[in-house]
C-alpha cells in the first residue's frame, strides 16, 4: 500500500483535505482505478455532529450497526427508529438514547457535486432501487436530517443518468452520534469493482481512542482477473486493508517508536498475542460464503477480539458480512470488548438486500 497516492489523478481529484489515502502498490492497476473513481464524486466529512448528543461515560456501551444498503434501499432511518430508539425527526436525542455507529456499505449520494461522466471513465449500471413505502434519501441527507457525525468516501458512480442536473454515486460511510477524526480511505486491489473502505477515529473521555472502519470487499472476479491473481483477489484486498491499518498505526506512533515498530509491529514485545497501538473496530460486507473462507481467516487472526463468527446468512444465502474487533493497550481494568451475547443479525432487512448485524462495544472503565 501507498500513502498518498503515487502517480495518481483520482482519487485526490476529488479529496478532501482531512483524508488520509492509502492507495495500492502499483500491480498495473492505477490507471483502472482512476477509470472507476473519475465518474465519482467528492468526498464528505461532517466531523463534529450537529446535535447535542453528548458524551459517553466510561464504562458504557456504544451500539454498532454493519449493514450494507443496497445503494439507498434500504430504510435506514427506519432501523435508527427501531433499533436504536432514536427518531430523527425530533426535537432532540431523547435522555438516555444510546450513542450509536452505523457502518455502511453501498451508501449512496445524489448531488450536483458529483460530476458529469468524464469520457473514458467506467461508470457500473444503476443499482436497482427495491420496493419500499418511505422515501429514497441518500447518506448525506439521512446523516444532517439526524444530526449525525459523517464520513463518506464514493467508491464508483451509480449508473449514468441524471436526476435534474444531479448524478448519484456509491461507496462507504461511518455515521455516529460521537465526534470523528483523523478520516482514512484505503482504496483496495481492483477485483470487479472499485472500493474504498474508510476509517475514523473516536476520542473518549476517558483518554482512550477507537478507530473505526467501515469495509467492503467484492464478490468473485472475472475469469481473467481470477488467473491473474490465481484466484486470491479477496484475499489479497482484505491483506490490504489490514497492511494499510498497520500503517497507520505506525506512521501515528510518537517518531521515535516508528522505526522499531515498522519492523516488528504488532508483535514488537516477543509475546505470542499481538499488541496493537489503538483499539480497532471495523465491520462490513466481506461478500464471503462461508466462516472458513482464507481471506476472512486473515482478518480474524488481525482482529484476535472478535465476537464468534455468527452462522447467519445476511445476503443471498450466505455469511457476507462481519464485525472484526482487536483492544489496543489496556491499563489496569480499562479495556474495550463486545459485551457478550450482544452480537445477533437483525431478523429484517429494512428493504435491502442485506440483514444488518448489530453488536455492542462495553467502553474501558
Amino acid at each position: 500500500m501507498h500513502s498518498p497516492p503515487v502517480a495518481r489523478t483520482c482519487p485526490s481529484l476529488y479529496s478532501h483535505d482531512a483524508v488520509s489515502w492509502y492507495t495500492p502498490a502499483d500491480g498495473g492497476e492505477a490507471p483502472e482505478l482512476d477509470r472507476w473513481c473519475s465518474g465519482a464524486g467528492p468526498v464528505v466529512i461532517d466531523s463534529i455532529p450537529e446535535r447535542g448528543f453528548g458524551s459517553v461515560p466510561a464504562g458504557d456501551s456504544l451500539a454498532v450497526v454493519v449493514w450494507n444498503t443496497a445503494a439507498g434501499s434500504g430504510d435506514l432511518l427506519g432501523l435508527i427508529a427501531d433499533v436504536l430508539g432514536y427518531d430523527c425527526d425530533g426535537e432532540a436525542a431523547p435522555a438516555g438514547s444510546p450513542h450509536f455507529v452505523l457502518f455502511l456499505q453501498e451508501a449512496y449520494r445524489r448531488s450536483a457535486a458529483v460530476p458529469p461522466t468524464p469520457e473514458d471513465a467506467i461508470v457500473p449500471p444503476t443499482v436497482a432501487e427495491r420496493e419500499r413505502s418511505t422515501p429514497r434519501l441518500d447518506v448525506v441527507q439521512v446523516a444532517r436530517r439526524c444530526g449525525l457525525a459523517l464520513a463518506y468516501v464514493p467508491s464508483t458512480r451509480n449508473g449514468p443518468e441524471e436526476h435534474e442536473g444531479e448524478r448519484e454515486d456509491k461507496g462507504n460511510a461511518i455515521l455516529s452520534t460521537l465526534p470523528l477524526s483523523d478520516f482514512i480511505a484505503i482504496e483496495v486491489p481492483l477485483v470487479a469493482q472499485r472500493r474504498v473502505s474508510v476509517g475514523a477515529t473516536l476520542h473518549e473521555p476517558a483518554g482512550d481512542s477507537l478507530r473505526i472502519v467501515s469495509v467492503h470487499i467484492n464478490t468473485i472476479p472475472g475469469p481473467w482477473r481470477t488467473l491473474w491473481t490465481g484466484a486470491t483477489s479477496r484475499l489479497r484486498q482484505a491483506l490490504s486493508i489490514a497492511d494499510a491499518l498497520r500503517q497507520v498505526e505506525i506512521q501515528r506512533a510518537d517518531p521515535e517508536e516508528r522505526e522499531a515498530l515498522a519492523a516488528c509491529y504488532p508483535y514488537c514485545d516477543g509475546t505470542e498475542r499481538p499488541h496493537y497501538l489503538i483499539s480497532t473496530l471495523a465491520g462490513g460486507d466481506l461478500n464471503t460464503a462461508s466462516g472458513g473462507e482464507t481471506a476472512l481467516l486473515h482478518l480474524w487472526e488481525r482482529f484476535p477480539d472478535s465476537p464468534p463468527f455468527h452462522g447467519e446468512v445476511t445476503s443471498y444465502g450466505f455469511p457476507t458480512d462481519h464485525v472484526l474487533f482487536r483492544r489496543g493497550p489496556t491499563a489496569g481494568s480499562t479495556r474495550h470488548r463486545i459485551a457478550e451475547g450482544s452480537y445477533r443479525r437483525l431478523d429484517s432487512k429494512y428493504s435491502s438486500d442485506h440483514y444488518p448485524l448489530v453488536a455492542w462495544l462495553k467502553l474501558g472503565s
